[in-house]
């Protein structure tokens, strides 16, 4: 789910945003860079409430733990 989001540029017709993102574990994470119709860009933020963990997207597209 969608905490924030904010818009970068369009690509391929898809908005690409940066994005603050919140699920109860790990495993619900995106496994792409698509997400509900957006393009995450780099730096994105994952919360995972259940783990209290915090991932960010690096540039090669997968969730690295902070």
């Amino acid at each position: 789910m969608f905490n924030s989001k904010k818009f970068i540029r369009y690509e391929n017709g898809k908005a690409v945003i940066r994005a603050e993102l919140i699920f109860d574990t790990p495993s619900e994470l995106p496994a792409s860079v698509e997400y509900e119709g957006y393009i995450l860009s780099q730096g994105s933020v994952a919360w995972t409430v259940k783990t209290k963990e915090v991932y960010a997207l690096a540039s090669d597209g997968n969730w690295v733990k902070q």
